[in-house]
């Protein structure tokens, strides 16, 4: 039922068209209609967008990461489109919209060689940065953390001259690696003031961005299935 499901995802793979408000919009809705496209296939959205489905179908929820990355196009940057995992997100319980909570966080563990390599002060300083801990998928790999650290993007928002202004702080363990307010950026992070994750929720839950998916549904008829055909191998 899911492989059938993810098919139709497939099938259904979105097509941006940008619709102008106005009249004088008109060309600025037939520009961004082409630049879109090219966006999302130097992103390879496609596979981003098969591999959400799935994870979609099976557990109920999807997560798009859209951030600016300043790395791309040998330094221009431009925009990133990532599958993010929802256990690696926190916001405020309660809330079915995560644009109303106060604070985002996004944590993630990275290599401690990386960490060093990408921000030099580091170096040496990570040995007790063990404290937090992070719920994981269960694999039959075995994977070490003893040389990894806790990554932590804190995302919040501001009321600021009666407009929402959101920042952003990275950092690990006590270490703080940038500062959107400590660098003056007074517009933000962003300037649209949203966190920048988009949740896709396949039947949607009251009280929470996140969904429930086709295992939460099938699990206990084919439950119900295996005992019927026990009982029929017995007799």
């Amino acid at each position: 039922m899911i492989a059938g499901k993810h098919a139709d995802a497939i099938e259904a793979y979105p097509e941006p068209i940008i619709l102008p408000r106005e009249m004088d919009d008109e060309e600025e809705a037939q520009r961004l209609t082409s630049i879109l496209p090219v966006i999302l296939q130097q992103n390879e959205f496609d596979s981003v967008y098969s591999a959400n489905a799935w994870t979609k179908n099976i557990s109920g929820t999807a997560v798009y990461g859209v951030f600016w990355d300043r790395s791309k196009l040998n330094g221009l940057g431009d925009v990133s489109v990532q599958k993010v995992s929802v256990l690696n997100l926190f916001w405020q319980p309660g809330l079915t919209d995560i644009q109303k909570s106060p604070h985002f966080f996004h944590v993630e563990k990275v290599d401690d060689a990386a960490l060093e390599a990408q921000y030099p002060g580091l170096k040496g300083q990570l040995k007790g940065n063990k404290t937090l801990t992070l719920t994981e998928f269960e694999t039959d790999d075995h994977v070490k953390d003893d040389k990894k650290s806790i990554v932590v993007d804190w995302f919040y928002k501001k009321r600021e001259g009666g407009r929402t202004v959101l920042h952003y702080v990275k950092y690990t363990g006590d270490h703080v690696l940038f500062s959107s307010e400590n660098e003056g950026l007074t517009d933000g992070w962003y300037a649209d003031g949203k966190y920048p994750y988009v949740f896709d929720a396949l039947y949607p839950v009251e009280g929470s961005p996140c969904g429930f998916g086709y295992v939460e549904i099938g699990k206990s008829p084919q439950m119900s299935i295996d005992l019927l055909n026990q009982q029929l191998i017995k007799s």
